[in-house]
């Protein structure tokens, strides 16, 4: 379906991914409001000493920042697709000191949050963590979560093909 979409129009492909993006940003701010709520409510005995066990060896940090970027991976994409921008020699550089903060504030947040529910070790045995917080958080909507998050990874797949698609160009 997304290639077909992707294949006949960029137009319509820009316009789902607008959609599938707000979506996205608008299930992560919601984590992120309940998770300040939570901390407004004192729940933060799991931010205490959060850095405990952690390594201060700038080989490990410079592994693990190497490993985030995988997290934020659309930033690479943003060549191929200059041709599609308006004014790309403004807006190619908008995205990249816009975006790339945006998307790094906004996950450490959603982190956070999560924080307020789990600790370390319930965190790292969660199947779905996301899931596991929306169980104690937002109760029985916690249903609504599952399909959010395939609707983050739709968004994420038509990001994928509008930007490779331009690659193999």
């Amino acid at each position: 379906m997304l290639i077909n979409i992707n294949s006949i129009s960029v137009s319509v492909a820009n316009r789902l991914n607008i959609i599938l993006v707000i979506s996205k940003v608008s299930t992560i701010l919601t984590v992120i409001v309940a998770g300040l709520v939570r901390i407004g409510k004192g729940h933060t005995q799991n931010l205490q000493n959060s850095f405990k066990g952690t390594t201060k060896n700038p080989l490990n940090v410079a592994l693990a920042l190497y490993s985030g970027l995988w997290a934020y991976g659309g930033w690479n994409s943003l060549n191929s697709v200059t041709e599609e921008l308006k004014n790309p020699k403004r807006n190619l550089w908008l995205s990249i000191v816009l975006a790339l903060p945006t998307v790094i504030v906004l996950y450490v947040l959603t982190n956070i949050s999560y924080f307020t529910v789990m600790n370390k070790e319930e965190l790292l045995s969660s199947e779905a963590v996301a899931v596991t917080w929306g169980e104690a958080v937002l109760g029985p909507v916690v249903c609504a979560l599952p399909i959010l998050i395939s609707v983050s990874a739709l968004g994420s797949a038509n990001a994928n093909l509008f930007g490779s698609a331009r690659y193999c160009m």
